[in-house]
């Protein structure tokens, strides 16, 4: 399947010395850089911006989870793979220029990118080096029995959700008293910084409806997990679990 085209817009503007609003004085905050020279600029900021955008999004996809299980029996981590994939993109991704503007304060970049980031994927995992069995380490055959990775991602998320427990419990209180769901974790009485112990859990939010958003850390650094409550029959309370992690945890939907 296509990744489906991407529209990035990005803007940069110069700030004059002084009050003046004199467009040569705007030009010359850019320490005397030409037109060209800025949107060049501006054109390579854009693409930089707009690959990792693809690369971030990739993350929910079921081949990077895949890739990421061979990266990391080859020795190398997450942040390795997002790097190789953002390279493979700014090689072979199609770039088309839709508009370059400027307008004496700013240089105005649109781009369009569009790729096939499964593609890129499998070429990253053909130059990695072939699994062999060894005597124990990155790469040992213990790393590459099946179902290891899910295994230890049911473990990790597991935790996470536990710790999340409380979280849902006062939103459910909440409903019950007021006939509607919170809009924040204020609300219910939970502060921002309630999980900066947590082992398992980078941050949490809470979207408008009750809806609660974990960003994990540790082994799963960077995945994220989503419960929205809902109405359920009878007056129960339902909650649907979505997260980025490749797992197999019953209740818990993932790539």
């Amino acid at each position: 399947m296509r990744w489906p085209i991407a529209v990035f817009l990005l803007s940069f503007t110069a700030v004059a010395h002084g009050a003046s609003s004199n467009e040569q004085a705007l030009v010359q905050a850019f320490d005397s850089e030409t037109e060209q020279a800025v949107c060049d600029r501006a054109y390579r900021e854009a693409s930089d911006r707009a690959t990792a955008d693809i690369v971030d999004q990739a993350r929910s996809l079921k081949t990077f989870h895949k890739v990421l299980d061979d990266y990391r029996f080859a020795g190398k981590d997450r942040e390795a793979l997002k790097q190789d994939l953002a390279r493979a993109l700014q090689t072979n991704g199609q770039w088309t220029e839709v508009q370059r503007v400027w307008s004496g304060r700013s240089c105005l970049v649109q781009l369009l990118l569009e790729t096939q980031v499964d593609e890129e994927l499998q070429g990253l995992v053909q130059a990695l080096p072939p699994r062999k069995a060894d005597e124990g380490g990155v790469g040992s055959w213990w790393d590459s029995l099946p179902g290891l990775t899910q295994f230890s991602n049911n473990s990790a998320l597991a935790g996470a959700l536990s710790e999340m427990m409380p979280v849902k419990t006062y939103v459910a209180e909440f409903w019950f008293s007021n006939g509607r769901f919170p809009d924040s974790l204020s609300e219910i009485g939970i502060d921002a910084g309630a999980f900066n112990s947590s082992k398992v859990i980078e941050r949490v939010v809470m979207e408008p409806g009750g809806e609660i958003h974990a960003v994990l850390k540790g082994d799963l650094g960077g995945e994220w997990v989503i419960l929205t409550p809902s109405d359920g029959p009878m007056g129960a309370l339902n909650w649907r679990c979505t997260t980025s992690v490749a797992t197999m945890m019953s209740g818990c939907e993932g790539p």
